[in-house]
């Protein structure tokens, strides 16, 4: 079993470097140099390796790693072997505790999902159980601190980022429903509020939304004053899609996993964004 005391002390490092990364405003980040971005993983250990190796951080000192999405999964193995995701969160932790200013943990539904509660159900499997059952086989009796801990480091996790070069990443966007609602500016706020969580939130809109129309993604980049998208959220079946001429969604969940350099200076157009897909 891994040690619980020390992975909690970890989690209670990476949530401090999370409150300290430069360029951070309440849940957005602004990066100033080269950001690669990694779809979302969902319990593939060996895609998250990958993403490591290409991003070779320590070889790239400027370089930036955004990683979203790494709980509940692999789909395929849930049934069989339950769901181990947890181990992909503790090396997030790790990874932000090692690279403080460089690695970026983007919070996706799957995370809010899990710390808030609210049920997923996927081919008739809970993903919230399953997970709180193969944190206890992991962690024993030190399971419940450490889902409150992975509670706490979500909390102050980024729903956004973007980049020198205008790019606007973020796990999803806002349904039309809630344009209303949704304001750019409370994604600065220092802390959530109990109903930034709970449907016509902000967080909740920027992470479950499904509508990647080209206008409501022109929307949402006029709000944010970028000029190009990219997204996880959306299952690609070939690990990437183009949805418009401004926005890419990443996915990194099997073995066609992808991710994306995204340069450091001038703003880029999709075109050189889709030239910047790596497979994993």
């Amino acid at each position: 079993m891994p040690d619980p005391v020390r992975m909690l002390r970890t989690l209670e490092r990476a949530r401090a470097a999370t409150l300290a990364t430069p360029g951070r405003r309440g849940h957005v980040v602004d990066i100033p140099s080269e950001v690669f971005v990694v779809g979302d993983l969902h319990g593939n250990l060996r895609n998250l390796q990958q993403a490591l190796a290409h991003a070779d951080l320590k070889t790239h000192r400027k370089r930036h790693l955004v990683l979203q999405e790494v709980l509940h999964g692999p789909m395929d193995r849930l049934a069989l072997e339950g769901d181990r995701s947890h181990r992909l969160l503790d090396l997030v932790a790790a990874l932000k505790v090692e690279f403080p200013e460089r690695v970026h943990f983007l919070l996706g539904n799957h995370e809010l999902a899990q710390w808030t509660g609210r049920a997923i159900v996927k081919d008739d499997l809970e993903l919230n159980g399953l997970f709180r059952e193969g944190l206890k086989r992991s962690y024993g009796a030190h399971a419940e601190a450490l889902e409150k801990a992975y509670g706490a480091f979500f909390d102050v996790c980024p729903a956004a980022i973007r980049t020198a070069s205008r790019v606007l990443i973020c796990h999803s966007l806002p349904a039309p429903r809630y344009r209303d609602k949704f304001r750019w500016t409370d994604l600065y706020r220092e802390y959530w509020q109990p109903e930034d969580l709970r449907p016509g939130g902000v967080l909740y809109a920027i992470v479950w939304g499904r509508d990647p129309s080209a206008e409501q993604v022109d929307w949402l980049l006029a709000q944010a004053d970028a000029d190009v998208f990219i997204t996880g959220h959306f299952p690609c079946e070939d690990g990437y899609a183009l949805a418009s001429d401004r926005h890419l969604i990443l996915d990194a969940r099997d073995e066609r996993g992808c991710a994306c350099l995204i340069p450091a200076a001038a703003p880029v157009a999709m075109p050189d964004l889709v030239n910047n897909v790596i497979r994993l």
